[in-house]
Parts: C-alpha cells; sequence; structure tokens
C-alpha cells in the first residue's frame, strides 16, 4: 500500500459536480447536434474558459478546482476534458508522455545543463463505437494565449518554447488530431521513442501516478508543502513567464 494518495477526490463525485455545465454546454449545440459538435464544444470550453497557466494544486488539480481556478496546463486541463465528456457519455482517455520541460516550459534555449523530464497529458477522443481514437491537445493553449505564443515563437525563429511548438493548431474539426503542444515528438524525451503510457479511465489515475513512469519532478509536488513550492520555488516563475508572453508584443 501507498503512504500517500495523489489523487484526494472522487472521480464519480467530480463528474456529478460538472454534468450541470456540461448539459449547459451540450444544450446550445441544439437539437441536432452530432457527437463531434458536441465534443467540440466540450473541447471549446476548456480551451478558452480555463486559460493556460499554472496553479498550486499543479497535476493533482480536481476537475472542480480547475474549474474554480480559472487556470491550468496540460494535465489539469486533460483531466477537466475527460471528466467533461464522461458526463456527456463521450468515449476518452488520457495519454502521457515524457517531455524536456527545457525549452517547451522553461524557455531555457541552449541551456547546457541537465535536461529537467516532465509529463504531458493529452485526450484522445473516440465518437463512434469502433471508430480511430483521435488524439488532441489543442485546448491546453487558450486562443488569446496561443496567438501570442505562437508570433514570439516566430520572432524567435525556434520550433519549441513559449508553451508551443512550429506547427502547432488550436481549431479542432472533431475529426482529426488537434495538437499545440505535442506536435513531430519536439517534446520528447527522447525524439527516437514515442513512449506513452494509456490511462483508460479516470480512476486509473492514481495508479499511473504511483508508478515508475510518473516523474519525480511532478512527485515532489506531493512532498514539498505547496506554500514553499508554489510561492517561492515554481508557480510564480512559470506564471511570470506565461504573463510576458500574454502580454508580448505591447
Amino acid at each position: 500500500m501507498p503512504l500517500f494518495r495523489y489523487i484526494k477526490w472522487n472521480v464519480q463525485e467530480e463528474i456529478e459536480k460538472v454534468k450541470p455545465l456540461v448539459h449547459q454546454l451540450l444544450h446550445e449545440c441544439g437539437p441536432q447536434a452530432t457527437p463531434q459538435s458536441k465534443a467540440i464544444r466540450l473541447y471549446q470550453f476548456v480551451r478558452d474558459e480555463i486559460p493556460f497557466g499554472f496553479t498550486p494544486y499543479f497535476d493533482i488539480a480536481s476537475p472542480s478546482q480547475t474549474l474554480e481556478s480559472k487556470l491550468g496546463h496540460c494535465n489539469p486541463k486533460a483531466i477537466l476534458l475527460n471528466t467533461m465528456y464522461r458526463a456527456a457519455n463521450i468515449h476518452s482517455r488520457m495519454v502521457f508522455i515524457p517531455i524536456v520541460l527545457n525549452e517547451i516550459i522553461l524557455n531555457r534555449f541552449n541551456d547546457q545543463g541537465p535536461k529537467l523530464q516532465g509529463i504531458h497529458a493529452y485526450t484522445e477522443v473516440q465518437l463512434e463505437e469502433q471508430a480511430p481514437w483521435i488524439a488532441i491537445d489543442g485546448y491546453v493553449l487558450d486562443a488569446s494565449y496561443y496567438l501570442k505564443a505562437k508570433m514570439r515563437l516566430q520572432d524567435a525563429k525556434r520550433q519549441v518554447g513559449y508553451g508551443i511548438v512550429e506547427g502547432s493548431q488550436i481549431e479542432w474539426d472533431g475529426q482529426t488530431p488537434c495538437f499545440s503542444q505535442n506536435v513531430g515528438n519536439l517534446i520528447h524525451v527522447d525524439p527516437t521513442n514515442n513512449k506513452k503510457v494509456v490511462v483508460e479511465r479516470l480512476e486509473d489515475l492514481e495508479a499511473f501516478m504511483q508508478s515508475e513512469d510518473y516523474p519525480i519532478m511532478h512527485k515532489l509536488f506531493r512532498y514539498i508543502p505547496f506554500n514553499v513550492i508554489s510561492n517561492q520555488l515554481c508557480i510564480n516563475n512559470l506564471n511570470r513567464d506565461v504573463w510576458q508572453t500574454r502580454n508580448y508584443g505591447q
């Protein structure tokens, strides 16, 4: 038995909490709504109503905490979207891949120091029985941040940085993959090894976070008190970089 749990929230309770919002959003789609239009509407909500950024809860924010904070990065936004899809009876799952944080998140270009390993979550959705899975993470970056980050990346003549990757997109058609961050293996720890861990159910998140596939950099957010790690060491610095990108060109 593990000495502690990462996930302190109950999956079914969180699904019930988001149901009123999900029903409201799906009602907006109208009586002729298709599985694609429903999936897109929930995708758009998570993309634009939960701006890109970091909270003290980091990866272990509950869906309701992410909604309340109105802020999130790839992992909590993936958890929220998958919870909303579950409430809407849309079949989805989360996929986790090991990534290098130095450029994509920390903006440490030409860094000769150690490569810091993190984890990136994206979503796969299956809109019809036996249909192929569609991979998406375009919801991670809200539209206003995406435009500024894209501008900053182009001006810097880089492929990766400021939370974005060259060739990214955020407008999803409900039929094809849509990535804002996981583009062309550019953020992988080892670009030649497309290793991934598929978490089929929200209930399986705890087992994944207890496993060796969950990086030590992320586990530190469980070992070190939130007030120390967020206010002094990490979260404020991350959000400062996000703020600089949001205000780029002004």
